[in-house]
């Protein structure tokens, strides 16, 4: 079982460009582990310059939604090992909107990064949104923020 975490309603300044150009909510997400009472987070960060794994409070329902996967998906700790130095992928940001301006294979953005966990076809096709709306309609999801 892991987590999948979806930052809504942030105000900071890259997370009003990602909103604005993908529309929705959701700037960004994170697939969790629960451990003793922190999370271990997996992503890609554009603040964080890209692949990592950092303990992050994802308590609060003003700023994260939730989600409880008991689906199949790739151990996040295996998937950081196997992708830790993989930089932010900002080609495949803009990708999504512009499919010719595709995205770099060897960087990650955050959706990316969640959906190859997932495992997910064609991982880097997939923005915040369609990813958030992906895991609500999974038997696999139970939202728990």
């Amino acid at each position: 079982m892991i987590l999948i975490a979806f930052r809504h309603s942030d105000t900071r300044p890259f997370a009003r460009v990602v909103t604005l150009l993908r529309g929705g909510d959701s700037a960004h997400c994170e697939v969790a582990i629960p451990v003793q009472g922190v999370h271990l987070c997996v992503s890609a960060s554009w603040l964080d310059g890209g692949v990592r794994g950092k303990v992050i409070d994802i308590s609060s329902a003003d700023k994260w939604r939730v989600y409880r996967w008991t689906g199949p998906h790739i151990d996040p700790i295996d998937w950081l090992k196997s992708n830790k130095k993989a930089r932010y992928d900002r080609r495949g940001l803009l990708g999504i909107l512009l499919p010719p301006v595709g995205h770099n294979p060897g960087k990650k953005f955050c959706s990316e990064a969640a959906a190859e966990m997932l495992m997910l076809p064609y991982p880097a096709t997939y923005d915040l949104g369609q990813l958030e709306r992906f895991v609500m309609a999974s038997e696999h999801a139970e939202r728990l923020q």
